[in-house]
């Protein structure tokens, strides 16, 4: 979880308080929980809150929520590598990309990054999803968070990355947040939908001064 998700957090905790007849909790062991819980996606966290609360008449420990949130490793390697899978497919190397799991960042930087990921055969897709795998599994057993070495903030599209060179941020455009189960947040994609009326297409322009250095 993230900074942003601070305040969503604390309204779910004292909702599950309210489910389970029990007092509101301070803001003190609301931040303690987060603090605890801050290496999950705030989405997994939420959907197991949900479903604690749902089976049971008692208010959700750090420990269950961790064990609901995080089933089986495998099993989380394999959603995640379906997340991964259909956000390459459905947001394209065009567009910077950022995911909520710090390990799916960890486990496509490693496996070549996000353009390779975009890339990919369908033929290659069984061989690369076994490497998929292996990482997450790294990244899940060693604790990966946002602050571990290997896990970049951000995969930038090339014209993304161009501007930054350039120093023309802004013409950056945000990355798109795709969530653990899949979900993209919504203001980003819209940001990403294409670049806004007047202004410059970077890409264009370096492809014009790369003919008009190759004719000279």
């Amino acid at each position: 979880m993230e900074k942003k998700d601070f305040k969503n957090f604390c309204q779910l905790l004292n909702f599950a308080a309210l489910a389970t007849n029990k007092d509101l909790k301070s803001k003190e062991s609301i931040a303690f929980y987060f603090e605890v819980l801050s290496d999950l996606p705030f989405a997994q966290v939420a959907q197991a809150i949900k479903k604690i609360v749902q089976a049971s008449k008692f208010f959700p420990t750090v420990a269950e929520i961790r064990e609901t949130a995080a089933g089986r490793p495998e099993d989380g390697a394999a959603r995640a590598w379906d997340v991964a899978i259909k956000a390459a497919a459905s947001i394209g190397i065009g567009n910077s990309v950022r995911f909520e799991d710090p390990r799916t960042q960890y486990a496509i930087a490693r496996m070549g990054g996000w353009r390779q990921l975009c890339n990919l055969k369908i033929d290659n897709q069984p061989f690369e999803r076994k490497i998929f795998l292996q990482f997450w599994q790294e990244a899940h057993d060693r604790g990966i968070t946002w602050n571990s070495p290997g896990v970049p903030p951000v995969f930038e599209s090339l014209s993304d990355r161009n501007n930054r060179h350039l120093n023309y941020s802004h013409l950056i455009r945000p990355p798109v947040q795709v969530g653990a189960l899949g979900q993209k947040t919504e203001l980003s994609r819209k940001a990403l939908s294409g670049p806004s009326a007047g202004r410059l297409d970077l890409s264009k322009v370096l492809k014009s001064m790369e003919a008009k250095h190759a004719k000279n």
